[in-house]
């Protein structure tokens, strides 16, 4: 059985190094008050062209009825996250970020976004609409596998540049596996956000470590915070350990969405303030 997992493992090797896409927009130029604002099916109509589609959500806190009296206000504090068939997308009031693994085209639906979210972009100068726009991604196992703008580095720069002006450098080497990283920066020298992001990329996992651990699909879907064979889901589990337990922290009532795939897989979300986990 150990063989043929490793077998299983090999032969359907899923491109787990993730394309990441954020936006931060100006919020004077959003066609709504919020990004949260956007209903879900229209979201998933620009997903589409990512090749990925939206399977759950989950909110850190309500969002307000555009139509409410000051619900500009109520909509903002949090953030709404997307569990997808290839990853998440996130997204609050002003930026979104789009985290697709796989043999996805996240870039194929930027203009798409642009669409969506300032549908007057195309009579402006980036720098009007836009505070940031980044992308990046590790060295891909299979890059003969990717498809479309994809299939290069320099094919997914060229793309970029159709819309923003950027600039692109690859850190690191074949053997560190090398990150690839694009940004587009619109705001004032002297202004500093307090944004941030850490990401860990794990390599050379045990195959059969990884069956017992993500193996099954179905059978061991956890899916929002549910019971996972007797305890809780993974998420839970490593959340402490992820964020601490400190009472006063806004990371002590996340929101939390899970799922496994078949026949091997495992993706989570965790909302909660403003901030994300996945």
């Amino acid at each position: 059985q150990p063989m043929a997992d490793t077998a299983l493992f090999e032969s359907d090797l899923f491109e787990g190094p993730e394309k990441t896409l954020t936006l931060c927009f100006r919020s004077r130029k959003l066609a709504v008050k919020s990004l949260r604002q956007i209903p879900r099916e229209k979201w998933a109509e620009v997903l589409k062209h990512a090749k990925c589609e939206i399977l759950s959500e989950i909110e850190s806190a309500p969002v307000a009825s555009p139509n409410k009296k000051d619900s500009d206000k109520r909509a903002v504090r949090g953030l709404t996250g997307y569990l997808l068939s290839e990853s998440s997308l996130f997204v609050a009031e002003t930026c979104l970020t789009l985290k697709t693994c796989g043999t996805t085209t996240p870039l194929m639906a930027l203009e798409p976004l642009l669409d969506l979210c300032v549908p007057t972009w195309r009579k402006r100068e980036a720098g009007s609409y836009m505070k940031y726009a980044t992308f990046q991604r590790l060295g891909y196992m299979r890059p003969g596998d990717q498809i479309d703008v994809h299939t290069s580095w320099d094919n997914e720069v060229e793309h970029m540049e159709k819309f923003f002006q950027g600039e692109s450098v690859i850190l690191g080497s074949a053997a560190t596996s090398m990150q690839h990283v694009y940004v587009a920066n619109y705001l004032p020298r002297e202004e500093v956000l307090d944004v941030f992001s850490t990401q860990v990329a794990l390599t050379k996992l045990d195959p059969n470590e990884s069956m017992a651990r993500y193996g099954g699909g179905e059978k061991r879907k956890a899916g929002h915070g549910s019971e996972f064979l007797g305890g809780n889901t993974p998420l839970q589990d490593a959340w402490t350990a992820l964020h601490g337990d400190e009472p006063r922290s806004v990371t002590n009532n996340p929101q939390l969405d899970e799922c496994f795939f078949e026949p091997i897989g495992f993706s989570a979300n965790g909302a909660f303030g403003k901030h994300f986990t996945t």
